[in-house]
């Protein structure tokens, strides 16, 4: 008997899925196939540009945050116009109560009186920041009035002028070298200035508060004997000028609303220019011109004899208490700008060590 026609047997193909007969088996092996497509296009999309992105809490936190600063801009923005606009308005009705019986000279000085108001701290510190720009302004015109030196030697030159109503006029130009950096001198300069009276004087320096800058500060001092009082309040300002020059003024204010001072007490016009220049990395030229004025009260100058009875000087006439007191501040100046010298060194060894 013959045997059945049987069909050779064929080995399945690589990739034929003919073979398998259950459906279920063949539909996971195409899932398990497109999941793993899936995580390598996730890597190939993660290793191309790595995600930034942020919890929806943090997102809405620094939202928030960002409004509260806007709104807070804004408040601080309305209120500093309304300030601004208060200082205008009083600044406006001061100008008008002010009559000019002469036209204004245009070769002499339009700002001889600096006054501050009373009012607001706001109000005050634009009022300070004005004057001490004022005086920055005139930095070149007035170290122009003494002739410094070409070479970087130190000197110290006093000029005491009588004007022909016997009032005093003391000019005074220094100038040194220091072996120290621009802004270790920039420091200690300022350091020295704020600290000098009371270290050469005794007096204690009080500061008002002005919340601005530590580049600008206002001093009131009493210097005067037991018995007589001299007043004097004082802005410093420091203004930087490029890698290589720093400018330090000072400017006497004479009235002050907040400060009210009595008809008998004096006080003494002070401007002083403080010009810091780099030499090179280790040592700096250090330039000062100041002018000292006559003492006032608010009726005007005080006579020059009340004036050489207050500093110890007994005259006979106008002219011998002017021969006098331009001796007698010709040296003392002298020396109070040698003492300055070594107070100023003594700061800046202490900062430095």
């Amino acid at each position: 008997m013959d045997c059945p026609h049987r069909r050779p047997y064929l080995a399945p193909r690589p990739g034929d899925e003919s073979h398998i007969k259950c459906k279920r088996v063949r539909e996971v092996r195409a899932l398990r196939r497109f999941v793993a497509d899936l995580e390598q296009r996730l890597a190939t999309h993660h290793g191309r540009r790595p995600t930034s992105l942020l919890p929806w809490a943090e997102v809405a936190t620094a939202l928030a945050d960002a409004v509260a600063d806007q709104r807070n801009e804004t408040t601080a923005l309305r209120r500093q116009l309304q300030a601004n606009d208060r200082i205008c308005k009083a600044l406006a009705a001061w100008v008008n109560s002010w009559q000019l019986h002469t036209p204004l000279n245009a070769f002499a000085e339009s700002w001889r009186d600096a006054t501050l108001f009373a009012g607001d701290e706001r109000a005050r510190r634009i009022g300070c920041q004005w004057i001490i720009h004022q005086v920055y302004a005139h930095t070149a015109r007035e170290m122009h009035r003494f002739t410094f030196p070409a070479t970087n030697t130190g000197v110290v030159e006093i000029e005491v002028v009588v004007t022909p109503s016997y009032v005093l006029e003391i000019h005074g130009m220094t100038q040194l070298l220091l072996p120290y950096s621009l802004d270790e001198v920039s420091h200690g300069v300022w350091l020295a200035d704020a600290s000098f009276v009371q270290v050469d004087h005794g007096v204690d320096t009080h500061f008002e508060s002005l919340d601005t800058t530590p580049d600008l500060a206002y001093a009131q001092e009493d210097m005067g004997p037991a018995d007589q009082t001299i007043l004097d309040r004082t802005l410093y300002g420091r203004f930087y000028e490029g890698n290589d020059k720093v400018v330090i003024v000072m400017r006497s204010v004479l009235h002050d609303a907040a400060y009210p001072i009595r008809d008998d007490a004096w006080t003494v016009d002070t401007r002083q220019w403080v010009v810091a220049q780099r030499v090179d990395a280790t040592w700096t030229r250090l330039r000062t011109y100041y002018r000292l004025l006559h003492p006032c009260t608010r009726a005007g100058f005080v006579p020059i004899q009340a004036f050489a009875q207050c500093v110890k000087v007994h005259s006979t006439s106008d002219d011998d208490a002017a021969r006098q007191l331009q001796v007698k501040f010709t040296s003392q100046q002298r020396d109070q700008r040698r003492r300055f010298e070594a107070h100023l060194r003594r700061v800046l060894a202490r900062r430095r060590n």
